[in-house]
């Protein structure tokens, strides 16, 4: 498992300066995101020694790709999702990143950073 300082570093957010945004759309609000290689340059950084991979591919009649992947810690902690998109491309960025939020990495922008003050707060 994870120590409190690494689940600190793991839900400190990104920079605003990696934050960008996809336009709104039809029934789509504009919404903020992270590149892929940016989940993957803190994962190599603070969990050099984590595990990836691809769990399943499912493609549609309609053209949409879903992609679940997991995410490897440890032998005790890992962590999967499931993403969806035009391509398999873009499916899997989506799971590798819903995989990376579920451990922390990236949640704030779901909507909160609540865990990350909650963290530093215990800390203190």
């Amino acid at each position: 498992m994870r120590t409190r300082q690494q689940l600190i570093a793991d839900t400190a957010p990104f920079s605003d300066k990696l934050i960008q945004q996809l336009p709104a759309g039809p029934n789509k609000p504009a919404l903020d995101y992270v590149s892929w290689n940016h989940y993957a340059q803190r994962l190599l950084l603070q969990h050099g020694g984590h595990r990836y991979s691809v769990t399943n591919i499912v493609t549609s009649p309609n053209g949409g790709v879903a992609v679940a992947v997991r995410v490897q810690f440890s032998d005790d902690e890992w962590y999967d999702a499931v993403g969806e998109g035009d391509t398999p491309t873009s499916a899997e960025s989506n799971a590798y990143k819903r995989a990376c939020a579920h451990a922390g990495i990236g949640l704030h922008l779901y909507g909160s950073n609540w865990i990350h003050a909650q963290l530093q707060k215990t800390e203190e």
